[in-house]
C-alpha cells in the first residue's frame, strides 16, 4: 500500500491459468484495497471470468492470418529462401496457419523448420511428397524443440531441475543426473540466486514438465529421495510428491 500511495505501480501476472485459489483471493485482495495508483496486468489462457478474477478488463489477443504469416515470409529475409520456392498448389501458409493458430511465435518457430528444409531443394520435395515435414502447434513445443537442441545431457539435465521446481539445488540435481558435466551457469535460461539456481520463467519449466515421457514417475522418484534423506521428516517430501 506504501509503495503506490504516492506512485504510479505496474504489476505483471504470467501464465494465471496455473494459479491457485488463494493466488487469486490475494489478486482480488489486492484490485479491491489498493488505490487507482496500481494497475495489474496478467496473461492467461483463461479469461478473468474463469478465474474468478474481479474488477478485471479481459482483452482477447488474436493471432495472425494468412496475409499477415505471408506477409512475415515474404519480407523477412530470414525467410526469403523458403517463401521462393514455394509452390501455391502445396498451400504452405495454410498448412502453418493451421499447425500454429496465427500463434506469431508458432509461426516463427515452423517458418525456421521450413528454412532448415529449404537449404537443400531436393529434400524440401521429397519431405512434401512424403508429407514428412513435422511443425509444431503450440508454444510449448516451440520452447521444447528449441531446448533440445542444446543437446541430450543439457535437456536431461534441464528435465529433472524442472522436477525439482522453480528454483533447485545443483547438488541435489546431481543426484538424478550423475555423470553429466553440465556447467549450469552457462545455460542462459536459468540462473544463479543466492548459491542455488532457478528458472528464469515459469513457461520454460511447465515446457519441460508437459514434454516429459514419465512425469509423474519422475516427481515420484524426487520424493522417494526427499523421503530418504529426510527420514522421519517426510513434510517436504510429501508436499513434493503432491506437486
Amino acid at each position: 500500500e506504501s509503495s503506490t500511495k504516492n506512485t504510479k505501480t505496474a504489476w505483471m501476472f504470467d501464465d494465471l491459468q496455473h494459479a491457485d485459489e488463494a493466488s487469486i483471493g490475494a489478486i482480488n485482495f489486492l484490485s479491491r484495497n489498493l488505490d487507482k495508483n496500481l494497475l495489474i496486468f496478467a496473461t492467461s489462457e483463461k479469461s478473468a471470468e474463469e478465474l474468478g478474477l474481479e474488477n478485471f478488463v479481459t482483452i482477447d489477443l488474436s493471432g495472425f492470418d494468412a496475409k499477415q504469416i505471408r506477409e512475415l515470409l515474404e519480407h523477412s529475409e530470414a525467410h526469403k529462401r523458403t517463401y521462393a520456392i514455394f509452390d501455391p498448389e502445396d498451400d504452405m501458409i495454410g498448412a502453418l496457419l493451421e499447425a500454429s493458430a496465427g500463434n506469431p511465435l508458432v509461426v516463427e518457430e515452423n517458418a525456421r523448420i521450413l528454412d532448415e528444409i529449404a537449404l537443400n531443394p531436393t529434400k524440401w520435395k521429397e519431405e512434401l511428397e512424403s508429407q514428412k515435414i513435422e511443425l509444431v502447434k503450440s508454444v510449448d513445443e516451440v520452447l521444447t524443440r528449441r531446448l533440445k537442441s542444446l543437446g541430450d545431457e543439457i535437456y536431461e539435465t534441464l528435465e529433472w531441475a524442472a522436477v525439482l521446481g522453480q528454483e533447485f539445488d545443483p547438488e541435489f540435481l546431481k543426484t538424478f543426473v550423475p555423470g553429466h558435466k553440465i556447467n549450469l551457469e552457462e545455460i542462459e535460461i536459468i540462473e544463479r540466486v543466492n548459491g542455488k539456481f532457478r528458472f528464469k520463467d515459469s513457461i520454460t519449466m511447465h515446457a519441460l514438465i508437459e514434454n516429459m515421457d514419465d512425469s509423474e514417475g519422475n516427481f515420484l522418484k524426487v520424493a522417494k529421495t526427499l523421503e530418504d534423506l529426510c527420514g522421519e521428516e517426510k513434510e517436504a517430501a510429501t508436499i513434493h510428491e503432491l506437486a
